[in-house]
């Protein structure tokens, strides 16, 4: 196996990790809400501490093989629960029949912005970034990319085709488990 192909493993780990415990964030657990970004950071290390000291385990903030199993577990059990969830809508209601394009602010541009980012493990041609809310050249740049693989007309800009293709890529990869 190859450096990248470790990393890419790594990561997709780490990103597990965070759904899990986002998860359990959401339906109750207290834990402190974290974005998913396969980055094994100081908040995503706080959340498996607590989580470990609420399950009874040593509060590392490490994820050792007993933690994992837990994480599972829990997810598992959390998630029989809540199957489906509802879903949002931001690109009907913000922008109705428009598009979002270069130099937009706004949630909507966040919301794009972190699927991307969620799709950075599947599409490996994107670009990493941080989500800011500004649809930026780099913004635009990812979107055409996504669109040559879909095929759909080259533009960087995000219309209701382009947002239904983004948002189905989104949910097949994110219910992964």
């Amino acid at each position: 196996m190859t450096q990248e192909e470790l990393m890419l493993d790594k990561r997709r780990a780490v990103l597990q990790i965070q759904q899990w415990l986002r998860t359990l964030a959401q339906s109750g657990f207290p834990l402190p809400l974290i974005v998913p970004d396969g980055i094994y950071g100081p908040n995503t290390k706080e959340a498996v501490r607590i989580f470990q000291s609420l399950s009874g385990l040593a509060a590392t903030g490490e994820v050792d093989y007993v933690t994992w199993l837990a994480l599972r577990d829990d997810y598992r059990k959390v998630a029989a629960g809540v199957a489906l969830t509802n879903p949002i809508f931001p690109f009907e209601y913000t922008l109705s029949d428009q598009k979002v394009t270069s130099g937009d602010r706004a949630s909507l541009v966040y919301i794009i912005q972190a699927m991307i980012e969620e799709l950075l493990l599947v599409y490996t041609t994107l670009v990493d970034r941080a989500p800011s809310g500004i649809y930026d050249e780099q913004t635009a740049e990812n979107i055409r990319i996504l669109q040559e693989i879909w095929r759909l007309p080259v533009t960087g800009e995000v219309d209701r085709d382009t947002w239904n293709s983004l948002a189905d890529a989104y949910n097949k990869n994110i219910n992964k488990e």
